[in-house]
């Protein structure tokens, strides 16, 4: 098991519906904080404050897409090794404005945010030393 590593977010939105969502609604989310392994929760105020500083991962996936479930595991190891940064997983069915406001057109979709603005974008599934290299790329 790796070592504690400070805080990472993975927000996973899982409404029942898309229609569910309004524009204010969007932004507001459940998320899991944790440190090495996944399972302390914690709910946060909203979305826009958890990606407003700091460097943020954003993985726009769906359960039904197999790269996207293929990176799933990938994610959550890199995430443990960059305490530094949050990592945020977005659910494409599910977040229609998120998808919209960040321009989101196929999945997986890793998105780099620095201070709230886009650094950088990935399509496609990742190897484990792949995204890596990635994220060092920027950081």
């Amino acid at each position: 098991m790796k070592k504690s590593i400070g805080l990472i977010a993975i927000i996973a939105l899982l409404l029942s519906t898309p229609s569910m969502i309004s524009s204010d609604a969007a932004t507001k989310v459940a998320d899991t904080t944790t440190k090495g392994a996944f399972g302390q929760a914690e709910t946060p105020n909203n979305f826009d404050d958890q990606i407003k500083s700091g460097y943020v991962i954003l993985d726009f996936y769906a359960d039904w897409c197999p790269p996207c479930r293929k990176l799933k595991p990938v994610f959550e190891q890199v995430a443990t090794e960059f305490p530094t940064i949050r990592f945020i997983k977005i659910n494409f069915d599910n977040y229609n404005d998120l998808i919209n406001k960040f321009g989101v057109r196929s999945i997986p979709t890793l998105i780099v945010l620095k201070d709230g603005k886009e650094v950088k974008r990935n399509v496609g599934f990742m190897s484990k030393p792949k995204l890596i290299k990635w994220i060092k790329s920027y950081a």
